[in-house]
């Protein structure tokens, strides 16, 4: 059965201070803790809201001024900004991201703060891989990837330190080549090549630290039909090839 419950008459108001005592106690009880410093460092569950309003702009555990276990960070609208999961003593911190409707944008890993290492692959917010990232110590160094939203490899290359290095490829959705360049220090260099829809030879030439050089080549349906020639990127003169 259900007990009813008194109404209060003014005479009553002791009792009804109380209750209301007891009420906000209650509520309060899950934020006790929450947001302490001890020695001057963060210590037990924070609960951080931006400046200017009550919208939550991240929460977590800390201990002893260390975060541990899982962080979740805001948008302003309240979906999720970024989940971080911080490991228990030394090791690499979990890292998703999100964007401000709450899609899944970017995943990898953290060995510092915001220091990107390892594997991280870049979504475009409707469940497709763009791109696939590796980083060490916070510059992208190793294979790089750039996909199609079908899956298929658009773009592939090695980079050291955050510059392109060596040969450059790029395909179409169905995996034919189109183009292939050579890169050294983040700049194109040495041999560039680009195919035309049944992958034969369109254009073929030479960079120079960014620079055309030489002679290059233009090509239609695998026959040479014309020539240029380049010094430090600039045109010197050009050849027409009547007979292809």
């Amino acid at each position: 059965c259900i007990t009813s419950i008194p109404q209060l008459k003014p005479n009553n108001m002791p009792l009804l201070k109380s209750i209301v005592f007891v009420f906000l106690s209650l509520i309060m009880l899950p934020l006790q803790g929450q947001n302490t410093v001890v020695d001057g460092k963060k210590d037990g569950p924070w609960v951080v809201t931006y400046e200017d309003s009550k919208a939550v702009r991240y929460r977590g555990q800390f201990v002893m001024g260390k975060p541990l276990g899982e962080f979740m960070h805001f948008h302003r609208n309240g979906y999720p900004r970024s989940v971080m999961s911080y490991p228990e003593g030394v090791g690499p911190i979990e890292v998703k991201m999100f964007n401000e409707r709450g899609q899944l944008i970017a995943e990898g890993q953290y060995s510092g703060p915001n220091i990107k290492d390892g594997l991280w692959v870049m979504h475009d917010g409707r469940g497709h891989v763009m791109a696939k990232e590796h980083y060490l110590a916070g510059q992208r160094t190793g294979l790089q990837q750039v996909f199609f939203p079908n899956g298929a490899l658009l773009e592939s290359g090695q980079m050291i330190d955050g510059e392109k290095q060596g040969t450059w490829l790029r395909q179409d959705e169905i995996g034919n080549k189109v183009r292939a360049t050579n890169h050294a220090k983040g700049m194109l260099n040495g041999s560039w090549k680009q195919f035309d829809a049944d992958e034969r030879l369109a254009i073929s030439g030479q960079y120079l630290d960014g620079r055309r050089v030489g002679k290059w080549l233009f090509f239609e349906q695998g026959k040479a039909v014309k020539s240029e020639q380049y010094r430090s990127g600039r045109l010197k003169s050009t050849k027409l090839y009547s007979n292809g």
